[in-house]
């Protein structure tokens, strides 16, 4: 009885750990604890958006237009990664020993990010066999699906759960490693931007930023090639999964907050430029959170710019064929042709490429940005330039 004791409490005090510190997923982690899951409606979305991301100074200005058109997108963004990906393990999930797996009507799933359907089952029986040949996985087994917090369950469970709970798989596609076939750069090529870093700030630390870093896999794998670095990873909302770096920012790559001027020796982006609604502002943050001597590697696409009436109707004067991603090509390219007024005036240097990611090299406004910022550029010379 004492034993049991002990461990309810154990078990109580590493759920309100949890809770204290992921208070964002605080309804998924009680939905999965009681099967009872109540989602948020859009006013609590709003809520929390406009304390969490528009309660601080920007870096780079915005108009009253633009901040508008943030609040406004902001909610549905905010929904996968507060409950869409996760959600299904408020409900029934089975495990057979081989795999985890759960049923949306007669459809199988079996990835919890990105709801990718395994198989269509059309017969009740078929239904009812494969559930029949599993067992329901425990409230503290999915905590640890979505968390990697262990509360008690047995080891040989941990053991298969270890496979599953990993930060890649469980945030879905965007979550890229520093280096290989699809990673943010050629090791050799991270030796150099380093190297060169050190030369020309005379800086043995180096602080990194990676805007929509995600997991912070990148981040991760760049400490450990080499550990004097600091790194900060820039995302909307952490993952329930996430991997160790030294700061977490949550805001967006829009909106970022203004002391972050002139912050970081290297800042990356890596695929998540396509996403924001307003990728010239990241750009815009990305130089001007540069510190001089630093070096800035961002691969940027528009292609897939979130279509709203608010998006559609900012875009309109700027759009070359009622396409509100070409709207964002263009604001994208005036700001490079700013970048090239600036490396005229001894500011920085660009090398700008126009096809880049193997897989998006059609996309709208690809392209890989590399600068370097020779000496301080303050706000104003930059947005007047």
């Amino acid at each position: 009885m004492a034993h049991e004791k002990s461990t309810q409490t154990n078990e109580r005090a590493i759920i309100e750990e949890l809770l204290r510190k992921r208070p964002a997923h605080a309804r998924l982690i009680q939905g999965i604890l009681t099967g009872d899951y109540i989602p948020f409606t859009r006013s609590e979305l709003e809520e929390l958006a406009q304390k969490k991301y528009f309660s601080f100074k920007e870096l780079s200005p915005l108009t009253k237009k633009e901040d508008a058109l943030l609040k406004d997108t902001l909610p549905a963004l905010l929904t996968p990664h507060l409950e869409g990906r996760l959600s299904a393990l408020t409900d029934e999930v089975f495990f057979d020993g081989q795999e985890i797996f759960y049923f949306k009507g007669n459809t199988l799933y079996k990835d919890f990010c990105m709801n990718r359907s395994i198989q269509t089952l059309t017969s009740t029986a078929t239904i009812q066999a494969k559930k029949s040949s599993a067992r329901l996985l425990t409230p503290q087994e999915k905590l640890y699906v979505a968390f990697g917090v262990n509360t008690g369950i047995s080891a040989e469970v941990v053991v298969f759960l270890k496979k599953v709970n990993k930060p890649d798989r469980a945030s879905g596609w965007g979550n890229r490693q520093l280096t290989g076939e699809y990673g943010y750069m050629p090791k050799e090529v991270f030796d150099s931007v380093r190297d060169g870093i050190r030369k020309r700030t005379k800086k043995k630390t180096l602080s990194v930023l990676d805007i929509g870093g995600g997991v912070g896999k990148a981040l991760f794998e760049m400490k450990t090639l080499d550990p004097n670095i600091e790194t900060t990873n820039l995302t909307l909302e952490e993952e329930p999964l996430q991997l160790p770096v030294d700061h977490t920012v949550q805001c967006l790559a829009e909106r970022m907050p203004d002391d972050f001027f002139e912050r970081f020796d290297v800042v990356l982006s890596n695929v998540s430029f396509r996403y924001y609604s307003l990728p010239h502002k990241a750009l815009q943050n990305a130089v001007l959170a540069l510190s001089a001597g630093g070096q800035a590697l961002l691969n940027i696409q528009t292609d897939s710019v979130a279509q709203t009436p608010t998006i559609n109707e900012y875009y309109k004067p700027y759009t070359t064929d009622g396409n509100r991603c070409s709207g964002a090509d263009a604001l994208v390219k005036k700001e490079r042709e700013r970048l090239l007024r600036l490396q005229e005036k001894g500011y920085l240097t660009l090398v700008y490429h126009s096809t880049t990611f193997k897989a998006n090299k059609d996309a709208y406004g690809t392209g890989f940005y590399d600068i370097v910022k020779l000496k301080p550029l303050s706000v104003e010379e930059y947005l007047n330039t």
